[in-house]
């Protein structure tokens, strides 16, 4: 069931980075939620799949250039921890962005039901109770 979930969250970044807005809410559950930390740009909490969607579409058309990375993955029942290297420029600006974060995602049934964005991986790990259950994963988008 775990490698199942991983799937999900992979078809759902890859999703995103090819700029499937549709196919990405397919792979969230309708009422799902996603929690921004206070440094990560949007509003504190986005509920419900279209407006998470709506919410990434917003935040992309910030940036030119994005390109994203999985790095590693832990997983474990229904969580599923990634961590994400993002190198973009801003759309006005040009300024050039590198950074590393981590999301933890939530699923039942095959679907994303809560997704929770941390600054580091091992806080993500940490706040999934995965420490010890690291597995690495390489993977270009």
């Amino acid at each position: 069931m775990s490698q199942e979930n991983v799937e999900v969250v992979r078809r759902l970044f890859d999703a995103l980075a090819r700029g499937d807005f549709e196919g990405a809410t397919s792979e969230l559950d309708p009422n799902a939620e996603w929690h921004n930390t206070a440094v990560f740009p949007g509003p504190k909490v986005v509920r419900g799949a279209t407006a998470i969607v709506d919410f990434l579409r917003d935040m992309f058309a910030a940036y030119s250039g994005s390109e994203g990375t999985i790095e590693n993955v832990a997983d474990a029942d229904d969580t599923v921890v990634v961590e994400i290297h993002s190198r973009a420029r801003g759309a006005r600006s040009g300024i050039p962005i590198d950074a590393r974060w981590a999301n933890t995602f939530r699923l039942r049934h095959a679907k994303v039901v809560r997704v929770d964005t941390h600054g580091r991986y091992a806080k993500a790990l940490q706040a999934a109770g995965l420490r010890e259950q690291v597995r690495a994963s390489r993977r270009t988008t």
